[in-house]
């Protein structure tokens, strides 16, 4: 689950309890499916599951004034179900197990019972609670450890059916919440369970100051090997169809956008220009060592060097 706004929560708290209906319908909306799933998990009926989830929410909005700290209020509503729960299907408070269960915490006895009397195995309970696989079978072996000492036994020979869809629409949920409020005295709340989207309770996991830096470095690691990139690039002479005189195009190659290109002869520049993407033409007018030079973006450059050849006389 995710981490609780806790400034947001004592806001709603307190509006809750000094009659909002609204405040409290959001308290509902942002946990209501947690202890939905808790219980239908441990009564293995949706429809059992929803007349706990009533009394659930009627017990802790008469009683959500007694919350002192509004950090413990999923695992007081946790407590708060497995009561519930726990009363719905075992009658009888004196029997053995209900006095034994007496000396294990709400989570090992809840845990316990999933696992010794409905046969749930440590995944399914790990859901039912959301806790880890491994916290479940940590408390699984401590409450085994405490039923051991007492003799009880670990298992029964109950079989249950399949564990029905653990997830109760909105307007299940709405209907539900009519009746606390109803139950409690409260006026009717005017935003339906579906309008809430996300619930206000919890933290809104952006982190994005976090992960632009994060992006950004990795934008920095992908372009380094760019920031050392030089092109490459290959010279073809031709024979220029207007002009009769010998031509040579320059291609560069780069996954880099060129920057400037220059041609120099004898010491002297060298009129050079862009024919097409990435190629360019010079026209040396006199034979001799011609350099060209490609510089780019990043600030590498390459040069190649080529002999250009006499340039024939036409009259």
């Amino acid at each position: 689950m995710a981490e609780l706004d806790y400034q947001s929560l004592n806001v709603f708290i307190n509006r809750a309890v000094h009659g909002d209906s609204n405040a409290f319908a959001e308290l509902y909306a942002g946990t209501y499916q947690h202890q939905y799933r808790f219980a239908v998990y441990f009564l293995k009926d949706i429809y059992q599951a929803q007349d706990a989830l009533l009394q659930v929410y009627t017990y802790a909005l008469q009683h959500l004034a007694s919350l002192k700290d509004p950090t413990h209020l999923i695992e007081w509503l946790e407590q708060i179900n497995y009561n519930v729960c726990y009363h719905m299907l075992y009658h009888a408070p004196d029997a053995p197990s209900g006095k034994l269960l007496r000396d294990l915490s709400y989570l090992e006895s809840a845990i316990f019972l999933m696992s010794a009397d409905q046969n749930m195995n440590v995944n399914d309970i790990a859901n039912a609670i959301e806790r880890t696989p491994k916290e479940v079978q940590h408390l699984l072996k401590r409450a085994q450890k405490k039923m051991r000492r007492k003799e009880i036994p670990l298992h029964t020979s109950t079989v249950y059916n399949d564990i029905p869809a653990s997830k109760l629409d909105a307007k299940g949920a709405d209907i539900i919440l009519s009746s606390i409020l109803e139950n409690c005295g409260y006026d009717t709340n005017s935003i339906s369970i579906a309008a809430f989207g996300r619930s206000h309770l919890f933290k809104t996991e952006t982190y994005a100051l976090q992960k632009t830096l994060l992006a950004l470095i990795l934008c920095a690691l992908l372009a380094l090997p760019l920031l050392f990139l030089i092109p490459t690039m290959q010279v073809t002479e031709r024979i220029d169809s207007g002009s009769k005189l010998t031509a040579y195009d320059i291609r560069a190659k780069s996954l880099l956008r060129v920057k400037s290109v220059s041609a120099q002869g004898r010491g002297n520049d060298i009129p050079i220009y862009e024919t097409a993407e990435k190629v360019y033409t010079v026209e040396p007018h006199t034979s001799g060592t011609v350099t060209v030079t490609v510089t780019l973006e990043n600030g590498q450059y390459n040069s190649i060097q080529f002999q250009a050849a006499p340039q024939e006389q036409s009259y």
